[in-house]
């Protein structure tokens, strides 16, 4: 049995104020310029190339927001604005911006897709475009001449200290955040400024946060977990830090983390296993008083991992949480926690968010029994965004008549005596890769739409690593295409977590005997090499001996050629972090994740790495 720890064990950044409820009645605009007029001059964001007090960054969301107000004032309010923005500035500045002129907006991630992107914004109905002069041209080809287009840095220089003061409604939307559909349609979820206000307020209280704490900000815009840190850190007049890990990596974080003096980290488990894995002797993070990890299910491991590395009053803390819902469960441990099972429960009741274990029946079931994890609130998302029907089937009424609704998760899970809830998986096609919520069916839909493909199934696999992989399963209708001809294909149209790591080809897929795939009889993923357009070429030196070992080790492959493409293989930046980790042990020598990036092939990557241990 594990041995829990409570809120109280939380060391605050003092002074903490607790977050009252009667802030929900007020607006997001509100309560962050409360915090800029208790704490002007103190740092509200810092970014590789900005450092903003709470009086500065105000100042450009109003520049922002008076523009706003300006060019859409003959537009539909009921539509959001895209914001076509790196992480960095201006995007803290544009959301600011939105919601002090009265309006809701979707994010747009510049790194995804072109394809993808178009698609959440048509499906969004966007009466404008955000974005700045590095997005300009990508904004121009996406509108198509059909919606406006705001280039921030036309307006960067125009500020004011004069807030909008608009009469805003709590009900009204304040994000609008797509997850994957089961349908192959990304399904955007409504945020409300009064469920993210709560949701602030749920974690300030827990989390103990204060005008004292500098918090982490990796998550991409797009996720769940984005607007959560982004409250946490400006709404209680505490400091933002935006990191871009896709670009700096591990080595980079770590060493961020302590220069930065980051009290409060956040990311999904799968990172920071990353981080630790590249983690020096040397290095100690001290002011580092909070873990957050969510967006995956936490194991024991975790836990011991953090209870080597840091310091005895940090804490870790997971739960659970949707898009639809918010925080659900809060589970803190430190370094006296034992976890006896093998992955780390959700945790106990948050306020405002009842949980319910019902079977099939919708009845109720007894502790220790695994059911459908139900929840019952006031602070629910209204549903999805022009998706009535979607809607219908996920959210419902409180069956008792109170004013509360209830959100079906499709999560599985069991509840112990004492009150404490565990993760038992899903019931339905919808899992978690590096923290992203994915529906499988999606991906086959987008395989289906290949000109080549007769039918496709994509299922996760449990690498050597205990990371799922995706796995694409595939019968073309003309004897087949090369690996990376349908990676590059689903490249295009979707995120990078999103893109299997493996395709199988086969001639037919094995059926139940009523007609439907039979999941469980599709063989697991071979070994071999893929079938590359690149031919293979075996290592020659010993140093692309070495590094083909380390590659073919990172990719659960027999053998890796000098000129395949890290890409073409399924590589992504958190397997780019683990291979770049063990050339640091086996060479003592560190290189970014650009230098992978710039250099995707082992023969490539040999020339690079004689350079620098020559020099």
């Amino acid at each position: 049995m594990e041995k829990t720890t409570s809120t109280r064990r939380v060391s605050p950044a003092n002074p903490f104020v607790a977050f009252p409820r009667d802030a929900l009645e007020q607006s997001l605009a509100n309560r962050f310029e409360e915090q800029v007029a208790a704490n002007p001059s103190r740092l509200a964001l810092h970014t590789k190339t900005s450092s903003l007090t709470y009086a500065q960054l105000n100042q450009a969301a109003n520049g922002i927001a008076y523009r706003l107000l300006k060019q859409n004032a003959d537009k539909d309010p009921e539509k959001p604005v895209a914001l076509l923005l790196d992480h960095d500035a201006t995007l803290i500045s544009a959301i600011l911006a939105v919601w002090k002129a009265g309006e809701f907006y979707v994010p747009l991630d510049p790194s995804q897709p072109t394809t993808r992107v178009a698609t959440l914004l048509e499906d969004s109905g966007a009466v404008l475009i955000a974005t700045d002069r590095a997005n300009y041209a990508r904004a121009l080809e996406l509108a198509a001449g059909k919606i406006d287009i705001l280039n921030l840095a036309d307006v960067e220089a125009v500020t004011s200290s004069v807030n909008p003061a608009l009469s805003i409604p709590n009900e009204r939307i304040a994000a609008l955040i797509y997850t994957s559909g089961s349908t192959g349609r990304p399904k955007g979820v409504m945020q409300t400024l009064r469920n993210v206000l709560h949701n602030a307020m749920v974690h300030t209280n827990a989390f103990h946060m204060s005008r004292e704490d500098r918090v982490s900000l990796l998550a991409s815009c797009t996720s769940g977990a984005f607007l959560p840190d982004f409250c946490d850190a400006l709404l209680n007049g505490g400091a933002l830090f935006p990191f871009r890990f896709r670009e700096e990596g591990p080595r980079s974080l770590a060493r961020w983390l302590a220069r930065e003096r980051i009290s409060c980290y956040n990311s999904v488990p799968a990172l920071f296993r990353s981080l630790v894995e590249n983690l020096q002797p040397q290095d100690r993070f001290p002011d580092l008083r909070l873990i957050l990890l969510g967006g995956d299910r936490v194991v024991a491991s975790d836990l011991e991992k953090y209870k080597r590395h840091f310091s005895d009053k940090c804490v870790v803390w997971t739960g659970l949480g949707t898009t639809e819902t918010g925080n659900l469960r809060d589970f803190f441990a430190d370094k006296e926690t034992v976890i006896e099972d093998g992955y780390v429960p959700v945790g106990y009741p948050v306020e405002d968010k009842e949980i319910r274990i019902l079977d099939e029946n919708d009845k109720a079931v007894g502790f220790d029994e695994v059911g459908e994890i139900v929840v019952r609130s006031g602070f629910l998302s209204p549903g999805y965004w022009q998706r009535p029907d979607l809607t219908r089937q996920a959210f419902g009424p409180d069956p008792e008549g109170r004013e509360a609704r209830v959100y079906r998760t499709g999560d599985l899970g069991l509840m112990r005596s004492d009150g404490c809830l565990v993760h038992a998986g899903r019931q339905d096609s919808q899992i978690k890769i590096r923290g992203h919520r994915i529906e499988t069916a999606e991906i086959e839909i987008t395989l289906w739409r290949h000109q080549r493909v007769a039918s496709a199934v994509v299922l996760p696999w449990e690498g050597n690593a205990g990371e799922p992989r995706l796995v694409a399963y595939i019968v073309f209708k003309d004897g087949g295409a090369p690996p990376d001809e349908m990676r590059r294909w689903v490249s295009s149209q979707l995120p990078d977590y999103m893109v299997p790591s493996d395709f199988v080809t086969l001639d037919v897929l094995p059926l139940t005997p009523n007609g439907k795939v039979d999941r469980r009889a599709l063989p697991e993923p071979s070994r071999a090499r893929p079938a590359l357009d690149q031919t293979f070429v075996s290592p020659k030196s010993t140093l692309e001996v070495r590094l083909a070992g380390i590659w073919a080790e990172a990719f659960e492959l027999g053998q890796v050629g000098i000129h395949d493409n890290f890409f073409d293989l399924g590589g992504h930046s958190l397997l780019a972090a683990q291979i770049l980790s063990q050339i640091g042990e086996a060479f003592q020598i560190e290189v970014s994740l650009r230098v992978l990036f710039n250099a995707p092939t082992i023969a490539k990557l040999a020339d690079h790495l004689e350079k620098e241990i020559g020099d």
